[in-house]
């Protein structure tokens, strides 16, 4: 089995073990389980949907005439300080390794920190950013379920460093609305490293925090150590 070997640090190994922070919520899994594999490539491109969900108006709404530049990076913002977030990596959960029984995304966004996929033997970024909820739909569109940002701080700049865990969350959700979705399925995941060096997800993410927020672009590549694959057949 292939296992997620390549979360940074220890806190959100554990964090996602425990419950502490979960993908999704199983009140609204899709009947009939996993999307068919169909065609396993999907690119959405200049296609993708540029609508906002923001019905508790936790934040103020960005139109799709005032997504920042692909350039600009996600920004956290908290007691008016910023941090920079620009380093993303996804790797992708397979469906009898979801509690859903669908595929989701793995996403990690870090400031800074080693360059790559990250893995148990990365230099320690400062700050690691969990997008979580980005799934693929019974349809097999890419979606959101519970969308929900989680950072944690290593270097104590913004929560305690003896807090248990060392986390802030998003209130409320998040929105992460896709701009280019370029990913492979069954054709790829499983396959030889690097199985899918081309794929990208380009996502605007913004929520709420306790002391601030942040939005933003990040731009993930594929990284197979994060894959989540079930047992290889006898």
């Amino acid at each position: 089995m292939s296992s997620r070997t390549s979360v940074q640090r220890f806190w959100p190994a554990l964090a996602l073990l425990t419950g502490l922070i979960a993908c999704g919520d199983p009140a609204i899994t899709p009947a009939g389980g996993s999307p068919d594999g169909g065609d396993s490539q999907h690119d959405a491109g200049d296609d993708a949907d540029l609508g906002y969900d923001n019905p508790d108006e936790i934040f103020p709404e960005v139109g799709p005439d005032e997504i920042p530049p692909v350039d600009e990076p996600f920004v956290l913002t908290l007691d008016g300080q910023e941090y920079d977030f620009s380093d993303a990596y996804f790797g992708l959960t397979h469906p009898q390794m979801s509690e859903q029984g669908r595929w989701e995304f793995y996403i990690e966004v870090s400031e800074g920190g080693a360059e790559g996929c990250p893995s148990e033997d990365s230099a320690t970024p400062a700050r690691t950013m969990l997008v979580l909820g980005v799934v693929l739909d019974i349809d097999g569109n890419l979606s959101t379920d519970n969308p929900e940002l989680v950072i944690f701080d290593y270097m104590g700049d913004f929560i305690d460093p003896a807090a248990n865990p060392p986390l802030i969350r998003t209130e409320d959700g998040a929105q992460i609305t896709p701009i280019v979705t370029d990913y492979c399925l069954d054709d790829c995941v499983g396959q030889p490293a690097p199985s899918q060096p081309e794929s990208r997800l380009k996502l605007f993410v913004a929520g709420t925090f306790p002391q601030g927020q942040g939005q933003g672009m990040i731009e993930a590549t594929h990284c197979d150590s994060m894959d989540l694959l079930p047992p290889a057949a006898e």
